[in-house]
């Protein structure tokens, strides 16, 4: 589930790719740049639609989006680690006063 602590009017749309090993971040606010070598290391994507009226659940000035394809099935080849990169995939910006999404 992710939480959006404001319910902005431009709904999220954010991808979670998770990896068994660390992989480089783009900088704040730059779009993400996974290598070919990092994504032969992707383990799976969790996506949060939270541009579906129905996928986003408001709650008062707060919402949250709740996934149903949390069945991601994965074997950690580098350790016990999983590691993920939050990727926004629309127009979504988080309010100015708030960590990343």
């Amino acid at each position: 589930m992710l939480i959006d602590s404001t319910a902005e009017t431009v709904k999220p749309y954010i991808d979670l790719l998770l990896f068994d090993s660390p992989v480089t971040n783009a900088a704040d606010n730059a779009a993400a740049a996974v290598t070919d070598a990092e994504m032969e290391r992707l383990l799976g994507v969790i996506s949060f639609d939270g541009t579906t009226g129905s996928n986003f659940k408001a709650g008062g000035a707060n919402g949250a989006i709740p996934v149903s394809n949390q069945n991601v099935q994965f074997v950690c080849r580098n350790g016990k680690c999983i590691y993920g990169i939050l990727v926004i995939r629309n127009t979504y910006t988080p309010s100015a006063w708030r960590d990343s999404p």
